[in-house]
């Protein structure tokens, strides 16, 4: 290291940049017991945490302080340091957000700033020999910039696992060529798993578990060539059936699909004794596991956790999904509309008076049922009733279902691909506050005149979030779904571009935000069920098995 102080030009000396992450009465606390921070070296290269580069001047490359308790925000004055190739400051207690000047760097190689209190939107780094990125156990938000793969061809590893991030999985991420690691779990992605990920073929480690991706997971993940060795997809919304080519993927040795909405069987060949078999080292001797059931419970039954052991569902009771953790469900007919009275606060709704109390025990009188001959619910229409909340999954229980209309509420949340499982010719969710994508299953039904011409869409289900029509579909009215100048102006079935369309709910404002809050508190309680799961399981394995040490870097869990 070269020693010597660094020269004082326009800009601030190396020492004054450094010491900007010394803030307030506890950052000075926090320099006392550190070398070279309460300044009594101006060597900044002999301070604690600091690497420098033997050249001409004084080179700061790296910034390495983990787990230390350092209480601060990053400053935008570290941006300064444009030789920094590595910032490394996990498990402290960082707040606000990471400047834009810091993203800019132009040599970063890691950023590691895992375990902290960050808030703000998820950056955009700049540097183009980017490697290594965990932002892990934080609270940022935002997308991931599409183009992330085409700016970082060196990136090796990429986490911002528990998280508060949107928007889409970008596909440009198969286009890197080093990629090992993607972890993208806990956070709050919709959309489908994009099929250009399989041709990240050095990615050894996917993990984008408790989200709620919709769709298949692509055949093109199940490459006989692959090194895949974990793959994590639990908790989610994906549907269809199994890959059976992931049975030929060599070195998986962890696949975990159970709570999603997957149907079909477990392919035979994944039944094999060394797949997720390091999930039941804790589980008794005398105990054998079920080797199909170790990837998920089959269709008809259940469990606590989705796998091995499972429970047939009870008479009465369904469950049409592999690995589904919980309750089957009840297809008794009253049960599922008190369901969705309770799912959308009902006690709120207008128009009802006692049509839907509990005194009322004949449903086919419900406000807005309609039901056949045989008391059998064929058609709900619940259209401006004041619907405050997320549409149940019981709902595609209503077997004999032919027309839906819960159409200008103020509905929340995604749509569930539930729906695909009545005969519904009618559909119309337009007008209320969806996110997400419509589910890829639900536009090959017949619905509101899909499949006709040999024409199928999803915009025939709901025009796409940044479009509008004025019926929030397509049809004969509408020929297509109209750009917005911004899709952050529209929801899933917008009608105008204004977003006035929910102009008469504004009084509802209060009661969305509880109901999402509600919502994300409810998914929080399963995801501390599901950490549970995992940590126990990562005692286990010591971690993920991803290769990064875990002394300053942490492994990428």
């Amino acid at each position: 290291m070269h020693g010597g102080m660094p020269s004082q030009g326009a800009r601030l000396s190396d020492i004054d940049i450094l010491l900007s992450i010394v803030q307030g009465v506890e950052g000075r606390a926090w320099a006392l017991y550190r070398e070279g921070w309460d300044r009594q070296n101006t060597d900044v290269c002999f301070w604690e945490g600091i690497e420098c580069e033997p050249t001409d001047q004084i080179t700061v490359v790296g910034i390495s302080i983990a787990g230390a308790d350092l209480s601060a925000t990053i400053p935008t004055e570290l941006g300064l340091l444009t030789t920094l190739r590595e910032i490394s400051m996990p498990r402290n207690i960082l707040r606000g957000s990471i400047p834009k000047e810091v993203a800019e760097l132009p040599h970063l190689e890691t950023i590691n700033l895992r375990q902290n209190h960050l808030n703000g939107g998820l950056p955009n780094f700049m540097s183009p020999v980017l490697k290594f990125v965990d932002l892990s156990y934080n609270d940022l938000t935002d997308f991931i910039s599409s183009s992330i793969g085409n700016r970082h061809e060196r990136l090796t590893d990429y986490s911002v696992m528990h998280n508060f991030i949107m928007g889409t999985i970008p596909p440009s991420f198969g286009k890197l060529a080093s990629l090992n690691t993607l972890n993208l779990s806990e956070n709050q992605l919709s959309g489908t798993i994009p099929r250009a990920i399989g041709e990240a073929k050095m990615m050894h480690f996917l993990y984008i578990d408790n989200n709620y991706l919709i769709g298949t997971i692509p055949n093109e993940l199940a490459r006989i060539d692959s090194p895949m060795e974990e793959m994590w997809m639990q908790h989610n919304l994906l549907s269809g059936t199994l890959p059976a080519a992931i049975a030929d993927m060599k070195h998986l040795f962890n696949f975990y699909i159970d709570g999603n909405k997957m149907t079909g069987t477990i392919p035979q060949e994944l039944c094999r004794e060394d797949l997720n078999a390091d999930f039941f080292l804790s589980a008794p001797n005398n105990l054998p596991r079920d080797l199909c059931d170790s990837i998920a419970c089959p269709v008809g039954e259940i469990s606590v956790e989705g796998v091995y052991p499972c429970t047939p569902c009870q008479a009465d009771y369904e469950d049409p999904y592999l690995g589904r953790v919980g309750e089957c469900i009840s297809l008794d007919q009253e049960n599922i509309l008190t369901k969705i009275y309770q799912s959308t606060n009902g006690e709120e709704w207008t128009g009802v008076g006692t049509k839907w109390s509990q005194d009322n025990s004949n449903y086919c009188e419900f406000t807005g049922v309609t039901c056949d001959n045989s008391k059998n619910v064929i058609s709900l229409n619940l259209k401006g009733m004041n619907l405050v909340g997320t549409i149940p999954e019981e709902i595609g229980f209503l077997r004999y279902l032919e027309t839906l209309d819960v159409s200008d509420n103020a509905l929340t949340g995604f749509i569930p691909s539930d729906l695909r499982h009545p005969p519904l010719s009618t559909l119309d969710l337009s007008g209320n506050i969806l996110i997400g994508i419509v589910p890829p299953m639900l536009c090959l039904k017949g619905i509101n005149g899909n499949g006709q011409q040999g024409y199928f869409g999803c915009d025939r289900i709901a025009c796409p979030r940044g479009t509008y029509s004025s019926t929030g579909i397509i049809n004969e009215r509408d020929s297509k779904c109209r750009p917005c100048k911004s899709a952050n102006l529209t929801y899933l079935g917008s009608k105008e571009c204004s977003g006035s369309n929910l102009s008469s709910q504004k009084d509802l404002a209060s009661g969305v935000l509880s109901t999402i809050l509600f919502s994300i508190l409810m998914l929080l309680s399963l995801a501390v069920f599901v950490t549970e799961r995992v940590r126990n399981h990562a005692k286990n394995l010591d971690g993920y098995r991803a290769p990064i040490d875990d002394e300053d870097g942490g492994k990428l869990t």
